[in-house]
């Protein structure tokens, strides 16, 4: 079966697919057309033709997944002071990444900055950063939950973090004197 025969055969039921679970219309496209492509260049490797469908949905939802994490992140990254998509005002979630961000690297113990690196900031799922650690589901399900609770514990000693009703910190105040949460003691924001 040939790429065009796959994209004949699929693409309505593809987009079908998409659109049910992202709103844009255009996404829609650029993720049937990156669906495609991954099909284009690897469907010389199939060797059962009659599992040719099951083998091009299993790539639609590796596209789906992938295009939810680069929105989480992008969502993660986006600038201050820009309105909300609901017209909710700015939060400080940019400046509160960057205190987790350098406690990340600093203040966590290896095993469980490598293991909340690899979820939080690389977006791998947990069974495959315990393939990529050598470790078991279980073990790296733990080193997870322990460093993002070691997280929260080092900003919660330093910051009183005050949230909205979709979680982003809308203010905060500092705890304890020196230069922790990224300012001066005794400083507050708030929205």
């Amino acid at each position: 079966m040939s790429s065009e025969q796959v994209w004949l055969a699929m693409r309505k039921q593809l987009a079908g697919f998409f659109r049910r679970r992202v709103a844009d219309e255009h996404t829609v496209e650029d993720l049937v057309s990156e669906t495609f492509l991954r099909v284009h260049a690897a469907l010389d490797s199939v060797q059962d033709e009659d599992r040719i469908d099951a083998w091009v949905w299993r790539i639609a939802r590796g596209v789906l997944v992938d295009h939810r994490r680069r929105a989480r992140s992008e969502e993660l990254e986006s600038p201050e002071g820009v309105e909300q998509q609901d017209g909710e005002a700015a939060n400080f979630n940019a400046e509160v990444n960057s205190w987790l961000a350098e406690y990340l690297a600093k203040q966590l113990p290896e095993e469980q900055r490598e293991a909340v690196e690899l979820s939080d900031v690389q977006g791998l799922t947990q069974p495959a950063i315990a393939q990529r650690l050598g470790l078991s589901l279980t073990a790296t399900k733990s080193r997870v939950q322990r460093g993002r609770q070691r997280l929260r514990e080092l900003v919660a000693s330093c910051c009183h973090l005050e949230f909205d009703s979709h979680e982003n910190v809308v203010g905060y105040r500092r705890r304890s004197s020196g230069t922790c949460c990224g300012g001066a003691a005794g400083e507050s924001a708030s929205c």
